[in-house]
């Protein structure tokens, strides 16, 4: 079996991209010290995330999906919280429309999303398919 690393992943995401891709719309939510950003992925959709570059929270708000980070797959079903690592990057298999959510430290109370992205994704790094043309594209 392939080892998921992030130079596998790079491989990956440049194949993805050269296919239409999926919308999954993301918000942006705003507390003291806190941001939110929350992204709703519709079933039959295979999303790779952003490299994350810091340690955060996520939360599945709806939906069910199986989640691959570096070798390791799990089942999620909403409602689910766990703590990701930075420089994680995942594969997530949507099999139910998922509402995800990834928490963020912002003690500048920055609200310029470029700036929030800079500082929390590396942009360059996602990519989102069905599964049907995830599957052509692997096979």
């Amino acid at each position: 079996m392939q080892t998921l690393d992030i130079p596998y992943i790079e491989g990956i995401t440049k194949e993805f991209l050269e296919h239409p891709q999926v919308e999954c719309p993301v918000t942006h939510n705003f507390a003291p010290d806190i941001y939110i950003r929350e992204i709703f992925m519709p079933a039959d959709t295979v999303v790779i995330g952003h490299k994350h570059l810091t340690e955060h929270f996520n939360v599945i708000l709806k939906g069910k999906c199986r989640v691959m980070i570096g070798d390791v797959v799990e089942e999620l079903t909403a409602p689910c919280t766990f703590v990701s690592g930075a420089g994680s990057q995942k594969i997530v298999n949507v099999l139910e429309d998922c509402i995800w959510q990834t928490v963020h430290s912002n003690p500048d109370n920055a609200t310029d999303i470029d700036t929030l992205e800079s500082r929390y994704v590396n942009k360059d790094s996602a990519s989102t398919l069905t599964t049907e043309q995830q599957e052509d594209l692997l096979t």
